[in-house]
């Protein structure tokens, strides 16, 4: 079978210099018409082509190829002649030679071949002969291109490693010629000079490939896209470029169909359409990593963006507007997380204004709801760029609910600041531990780049917990601070939601468990039988903590800011940490800045200078009695006459600024001594002393107060 024709597309290319990446066809039509196309791996740089013969150069451009690496050039040439061609891509050149003449060509078809990992062959030319079927085409193109298949008694197992069965039972290869799905088998279907012939794979049967089903034939070419794009986002051999080239093709059919919203059937087709892309959108963020290709996303959030405003104005459905508003919640909660970590995030602010806007339009409790799901890691990022919750705040919006699988936290305008409100703020919830008997997560916040430890006001945090039954009073919530310390945070069991609820202005790790069940001793007190009873005693009025549930840490030294910490609570003051206090090296983020502040407030401590503190060094016996004589003068304690310290060999050791106050202590039975008859004022105080003093002046206080 033979044919004279004009041709249309006749390419010989050869090379020099580096050319890796750089394809270039030619088309002709019958109107002399020449068509360039070039693709490549090179994204806008800069881009020369020349064209000429033996004679002289026909046509000379220069451009940048497009984002995708693509460029196309359009002119006019003689008929019946032989040309060469030249493309420069900044230095690295492509040569390439093509025929305005009329020849003699061989019968063709195009075979074009789609599996679930992406594109295994564009379309392409494939001689055939005369009585050939689909198969024998697919024999010979795959054998020419080096692919590797399977294909046993006229049907095709495998393509490229991609085989039946490999989605599922339904899934599996289908064909079509001229976009038409035969219906007889692929070795007895003959082809004709200029089929087209398409391999794709199917998940569904061909449901999903617009193929006849069970009487059901799908022709939306959306439809038909977005299931393609689920498929293909499955895959890990797909790259960042693939993925958002894939989302952009079909933004573009989208917009083909819905160039006017004519009626409301329309509008709330395009809310529907516009919903499952952001489905797809939601999916391929998660594998984004570089700003580049984040960009491209926000760009696509833009769009989707727009199709929802555009919609918001013609709708008139509750259950639209409904969908309107939390599919513009969804595009704000992927923006926030497509922008975390990125260096320049500003130009979303009126993507957010305009997504507000319409939120506050469709939500009369001016709440903003960010579902974020967990699609790979055990952790949440979200980032409020500069100046953009306040923003959210003015606009109208009074609650941020941030809810994801490990947490959900609500956010109000005065959650924050004023001036950090007006920041950059990086949220982040991760889950960093299954425990035994609870789990163990994190609440961290940044802003502008450094970390914070305590909120302005406090904030509902809810974490899904399964209590099995369990008795609500057995739920217990502890903040593990820096220390190691854990305070136990008042929370409570709701069952209808099965998660544990409670406050906190406080950020760090929290630790949920069932409290009532294995209850632990602490195993390190053993050589501490004088202490015992006192640690008992204040662990369970939640005074003091263990470094776990078996370890209490006796001998460890105990620090200025921890001893601070423990006489705040023992006199159950109300904390206050708006009051300036004058030490530059208790940073007002740390977790003890508020019980130094109130301990300060109260007269109890004075710093090491007027300006240091000295939070984490290690407090002295001497200096514990300084402390506690002041309790005891602040509580209008009736003390008894003060007696010489003649029992205490190490008596001239004590400071001249602590005589006094040992003696009060010592008269009141808070302090009596090493076990040797020393005093010993400046040996370092640890846990297990500071903790029997503790507990002594705390009997005391509970007995004057009866």
């Amino acid at each position: 079978m033979k044919k004279s024709i004009l041709v249309l597309l006749l390419i010989l290319s050869f090379t020099t210099q580096s050319f890796a990446g750089i394809k270039v066809d030619v088309e002709v039509n019958k109107d002399l018409e020449v068509e360039v196309k070039i693709d490549s791996s090179y994204e806008r740089e800069p881009i020369a082509i020349q064209v000429y013969d033996d004679d002289r150069r026909f046509y000379i451009d220069q451009n940048l190829t497009n984002r995708d690496g693509s460029a196309e050039f359009y002119f006019q040439l003689e008929d019946d002649k032989k040309y060469d061609g030249k493309v420069n891509i900044d230095g690295r050149q492509k040569k390439f030679s093509f025929s305005t003449e009329e020849v003699v060509l061989d019968d063709t078809v195009y075979v074009y071949i789609m599996g679930y990992e992406g594109l295994i062959l564009s379309k392409t030319e494939v001689e055939i002969e005369e009585d050939d079927t689909v198969i024998d085409v697919l024999e010979r193109v795959l054998e020419d291109e080096n692919i590797k298949y399977k294909i046993k008694n006229g049907y095709v197992k495998s393509i490229d490693g991609q085989s039946e069965f490999d989605l599922g039972a339904k899934s599996g290869w289908m064909f079509s010629i001229n976009d038409e799905f035969p219906e007889i088998g692929a070795e007895n279907a003959e082809v004709e000079d200029g089929d087209y012939i398409k391999w794709l794979y199917t998940t569904d049967l061909g449901v999903d490939i617009g193929a006849v089903t069970s009487g059901i034939l799908i022709e939306d070419e959306i439809h038909e896209a977005l299931e393609r794009a689920r498929v293909f986002l499955k895959s890990s051999r797909f790259t960042e470029k693939d993925m958002v080239k894939i989302i952009r093709d079909i933004i573009e059919l989208v917009k083909d169909n819905f160039s006017e919203l004519e009626t409301r059937n329309d509008a709330e087709d395009l809310v529907d359409y516009t919903g499952d892309v952001l489905r797809v959108v939601e999916a391929a963020v998660e594998r984004i990593e570089s700003e580049k290709y984040k960009k491209e996303i926000i760009d696509i959030l833009e769009t989707l963006s727009e199709f929802l405003i555009e919609s918001s104005e013609v709708i008139k459905e509750e259950n639209t507007k409904n969908r309107v508003e939390k599919d513009a919640s969804k595009i704000i909660s992927v923006l926030l997380r497509a922008t975390a970590g990125m260096k320049e995030d500003n130009y979303i602010d009126d993507i957010m204004d305009s997504l507000v806007e319409v939120i506050i339009k469709f939500n009369k409790e001016k709440k903003l709801e960010l579902e974020i799901p967990i699609l790979s890691k055990a952790e949440v990022k979200i980032n409020f760029s500069k100046g953009l919750l306040e923003n959210v705040f003015k606009k109208g919006i009074d609650i941020i609910e941030i809810k994801t699988e490990i947490a959900s936290i609500n956010i109000e305008s005065d959650t924050f600041n004023n001036t950090n409100r007006k920041k950059d703020i990086l949220i982040e919830i991760k889950k960093i531990d299954e425990l035994e008997n609870g789990i163990a997560l994190v609440l961290e916040t940044m802003i502008n780049g450094d970390k914070i430890h305590n909120l302005y006001e406090p904030i509902d945090v809810r974490v899904p917990y399964s209590s099995n039954g369990e008795n609500e009073k057995d739920i217990a919530v502890f903040l593990l601070r820096d220390d190691g310390i854990k305070k136990k945070i008042a929370a409570k069991y709701d069952f209808s939601t099965k998660s544990v609820v409670f406050m906190t202005s406080e950020l760090g790790k929290y630790i949920l468990e069932m409290s009532g069940k294995n209850k632990k001793e602490f195993t390190d007190l053993n050589d501490h039988e004088w202490a015992k009873e006192a640690v008992k005693v204040m662990v369970e009025k939640e005074i003091v903590n263990g470094r776990s549930d078996t370890k209490f840490d006796p001998n460890a030294e105990i620090t200025r800011a921890e001893f601070a910490t423990l006489i705040v609570r023992v006199l159950e003051y109300e904390m206050n940490d708006e009051v300036a206090i004058p030490f530059e090296d208790v940073d007002a983020n740390s977790w003890y800045y508020k019980y130094i502040s109130t301990a300060y407030q109260n007269g109890l401590i004075n710093g090491k200078t007027e300006k240091e503190f000295d939070p984490e060094g290690s407090i002295t016996r001497q200096e514990m009695t300084k402390i506690i004589a002041k309790v005891f003068k602040n509580e209008s304690f009736v003390t008894k006459e003060d007696t010489e310290l003649d029992s205490f060999k190490d008596k001239e050791d004590i400071a001249v600024w602590a005589k006094s106050e040992s003696a009060l202590v010592v008269n009141e039975g808070i302090i009596t001594g090493m076990e040797d008859g020393r005093f010993a004022p400046k040996e370092k105080a640890n846990r297990a002393q500071a903790v029997v003093m503790l507990h002594r002046l705390y009997n005391l206080i509970k007995a004057k107060s009866k």
